[in-house]
């Protein structure tokens, strides 16, 4: 169970329904922004723990709400992409102050201090040894502490930040995968195509030319049907 004070956000996995409790007595205005990547339950877990904790909500996620609701009525031919597209912003928005905000004290620091080596230097890390002398610990404590905290082990979650990485420059240009593959810390192109299919069930060639796929953020997958 989550429980939000007025005025604060959150990026849950839903996994098979949401149910609300307000306060007696209070006037209460919630809002909410629901997709369906396109990725398997345990992936989708992994990828949204380390953002789970509430924040206060920013003055741009708020905007962006607004404009999703100021739609929802509307039924003009592009209006779905427009929906689609403030629901990736709102994602990205929620991304980008989680990535700044301050985490609870229920997460150990070696953890924090590990997520956020971890999401500031994920293409020229050198492996997890480089990670556990960062922190201070053990290689073994280090995994045991961060997959406690987070539900995914800091090697797993590395790979992740990578090949949404190369995912995001697949969509945003026209290098080669052997380029994006190299430049996003992959073994070699084969390595990388592994990865975005086993993430997207799709080839990145084949991911490229898909119109329906959209990325939130360098972090997290956005989906195709978002619903404000």
């Amino acid at each position: 169970m989550v429980t939000l004070e007025a005025g604060e956000s959150v990026l849950l996995h839903n996994r098979h329904s949401i149910a609300y409790d307000y306060a007696l007595g209070l006037h209460t205005r919630a809002a909410w922004v629901e997709t369906q990547p396109s990725l398997d339950g345990r992936t989708l877990e992994a990828l949204c723990a380390p953002f789970s904790t509430p924040l206060r909500a920013s003055p741009r996620l708020l905007a962006l709400l607004e404009m999703g609701l100021e739609l929802q009525d509307l039924a003009q031919p592009r209006c779905n992409q427009l929906r689609n597209a403030l629901g990736a912003a709102a994602l990205a928005a929620q991304l980008f102050e989680a990535s700044d905000a301050p985490v609870g004290d229920s997460v150990p620091a070696v953890a924090r201090l590990a997520l956020r080596y971890l999401q500031a230097h994920c293409i020229e890390m050198a492996g997890l040894h480089e990670l556990a002398e960062h922190v201070g610990v053990s290689e073994q404590h280090l995994i045991t502490t961060f997959r406690r905290a987070f539900g995914i082990t800091p090697i797993r979650y590395l790979w992740r930040l990578r090949v949404l990485r190369g995912i995001a420059r697949l969509r945003g240009g026209d290098e080669s995968v052997a380029v994006i593959a190299a430049e996003c810390g992959f073994q070699n192109p084969y390595h990388f195509s592994r990865q975005v299919k086993a993430l997207t069930g799709v080839a990145p060639t084949a991911l490229r030319r898909r119109d329906d796929f959209q990325l939130a953020s360098s972090c997290l997958p956005g989906g195709t049907e978002i619903h404000f």
